[in-house]
């Protein structure tokens, strides 16, 4: 019993990690994680049926409705029992339970939510009705001056502008407005002024007064719990706030004080590393001239600061590396009666496999198709040309990459035609450009119609 709790907790964390690896990059909303998280569920409980339960039928899918037709209908012409250890869904009692998203307010915060939303929604009222009216007036108006004027939109109802996701939130919460976590500016300078005052300690209690505050556009209705993370937060600011600022007079001291005592400091600094990096003799040389800078700059500076100037510390020498004749031939050692080393080269570690990443959203233009023989001698209409389903289709060249007119060259080959396509003029434009033959739709090349309407004479 002493660790009955832990395997919940356990049982828990997996089955998140479940969730997490299954859609954790998926951009879904509020409605569409619901609806996986009650798949992944139906399809779970499907699962642990078939291993764990006697004579559970393994039908091979999860659409258990079919099953539940199916029963149902060979009982109902056969009285007999398909399965005899399924049961349908039909057969369970509907009971007021909720799954994935569901209420978590209490009757009072309900109850103020409920107020604060028909205050919003009545004010909001009469401003439509206000405009409405101002409306009718300027119709009114342009009816006495003209005959023509637009109608007036008809009267409309006060919600709420919302978007999809929060809609969701609302019908599953049976409440007008979503409760949301601290997300907005004005929200966090409310809960700063709130806060600060030490009005509210309760979480509940500032919940239920927050309700007062909500507009429905930058301010929504909170939990106590969004209350309750996002005081610690706030809190913890507040201490590095009120630390910075105390701190604050000691610090200008300090940096004042180092303004005084710091000349020349950067290149005193860099001159006991290189010497303390050379050898004895070099740091001592440097050593003098240090001393000597020192003393040009302590000339300039006054008595109280000249005494209480350091002289600069050098680092002592580092340890003698040892003879290169003492160190080992190979990189073989025992440590503990263990050989470790005498590898060349680490062995492979398999590496896990991951998840790989999502295709990149193609753009218009890498799905268009172009026609080879334009591109390949370099034509101006590739895209617009015919030979993009088959290159002996082209419209502008042929296989020795001439310009020749198309419609031309096929009425010719089927003896429908005597111009030379190589003179034509679409050769200097594009194919519509050809005075005798033009394409039309699903019928093919056609001759152009050159006749003129005559006008009919009164």
């Amino acid at each position: 019993m002493n660790d009955g709790g832990k395997k919940p907790r356990r049982a828990a964390r997996t089955a998140e990690a479940i969730v997490e690896v299954s859609f954790g990059g998926w951009p879904v909303g509020v409605a569409m994680a619901s609806v996986l998280l009650a798949e992944r569920r139906h399809r779970h409980n499907h699962r642990t049926s078939e291993r764990r339960r006697d004579d559970f039928p393994k039908i091979g899918h999860f659409d258990t409705w079919k099953v539940d037709s199916l029963q149902s209908l060979v009982l109902m012409n056969h009285d007999l029992i398909l399965y005899p250890q399924w049961v349908n869904a039909s057969d369970f009692r509907a009971t007021a339970e909720h799954f994935n998203n569901v209420p978590l307010h209490s009757e009072e915060l309900d109850t103020a939510l409920r107020d604060r939303c028909e205050q919003l929604l009545q004010k909001m009222q009469r401003k439509i009705d206000g405009e409405q009216q101002k409306a009718i007036l300027q119709r009114r108006r342009k009816l006495s001056s003209s005959t023509s004027s637009k109608p007036v939109a008809k009267p409309r109802t006060a919600k709420f502008k919302l978007t999809m996701d929060q809609l969701e939130l609302c019908e599953t919460m049976g409440t007008q407005l979503p409760f949301l976590p601290f997300t907005t500016p004005e929200e966090k300078q409310l809960f700063n002024q709130c806060a600060a005052s030490l009005v509210h300690k309760d979480d509940h209690e500032m919940a239920v007064w927050w309700c007062s505050k909500v507009d429905g556009e930058k301010v929504f209705p909170k939990l106590p719990v969004h209350i309750r993370l996002y005081r610690k937060k706030w809190q913890k600011n507040r201490r590095v706030v009120d630390c910075v600022n105390r701190a604050k007079k000691s610090s200008d001291l300090l940096t004042s004080l180092n303004k005084a005592l710091r000349p020349n400091t950067v290149e005193t600094g860099a001159a006991v590393e290189s010497a303390n990096s050379s050898g004895s003799n070099q740091a001592a040389v440097a050593l003098r001239n240090v001393a000597g800078s020192a003393n040009s700059a302590a000339s300039n500076l006054d008595g109280p600061a000249l005494q209480n100037r350091r002289p600069p510390v050098l680092r002592p020498s580092g340890i003698d590396q040892p003879n290169q004749k003492a160190l080992r031939d190979g990189n073989i050692e025992v440590i503990g009666g263990t050989k470790v080393g005498g590898f060349e080269t680490e062995p492979e570690v398999p590496r896990k496999r991951a998840r790989g990443g999502d295709k990149p959203k193609a753009t218009g233009m890498s799905r268009q198709r172009a026609c080879q023989r334009c591109q390949q001698f370099n034509g101006d209409h590739k895209y617009e040309c015919g030979g993009r389903c088959s290159a002996e289709r082209c419209d502008y060249f042929d296989e020795t990459g001439v310009r020749r007119c198309y419609y031309c060259a096929h009425m010719k080959s089927k003896g429908k035609s005597n111009h030379d396509p190589y003179t034509c003029q679409a050769t200097e434009g594009t194919k519509d450009d050809c005075p005798h033959f033009h394409h039309v739709q699903h019928k093919g090349v056609k001759k152009k119609n050159r006749r003129k309407r005559k006008r009919s004479s009164k």
